[in-house]
């Protein structure tokens, strides 16, 4: 039997039922999977495909990460002097993690459609734009 590569050994399967919610991969923290799970309750189970599941691992570790980085910040600006310079480079530097790991975390949600606009479907984006009043420049 061959040995297997290093690519071969990071690949995490997700096995399912048609139909069924998938379970969160045993590789996921148990925030990364309540990540995973809230996704699931939000759509349909087959609105994700096997094959876009990798990327909702990432989801929901950008996620996960994104939510404690930003309870650290708020715990450290409750208990840090800011008119130290120190003290503000170190929020300085958590403030991009949180961002970073939101600006990931939205690009998966791009990514797999999860964004609100994308959930929608055309009569509904249609509707949200209809705008009785008349614009300024039709007076």
């Amino acid at each position: 039997m061959a040995r297997k590569s290093q690519l071969e050994k990071q690949i995490t399967t997700v096995s399912f039922n048609a139909g069924e919610k998938p379970a969160a991969p045993n590789t996921l923290t148990s925030e990364e999977a309540m990540v995973w799970d809230s996704v699931f309750l939000c759509v349909r189970s087959d609105f994700i495909p096997a094959e876009g599941y990798p990327i909702l691992i990432l989801y929901s570790r950008h996620l996960a990460k994104e939510k404690l980085y930003a309870k650290k910040l708020a715990e450290l600006e409750e208990r840090l002097d800011f008119a130290n310079p120190e003290n503000l480079k170190m929020i300085d530097r958590l403030s991009g993690l949180v961002e970073r790991e939101g600006r990931a975390a939205l690009a998966c949600a791009r990514s797999l459609r999860l964004t609100s606009q994308s959930l929608r479907t055309a009569d509904q984006n249609k509707d949200r734009s209809a705008n009785p009043a008349k614009r300024p420049w039709e007076t």
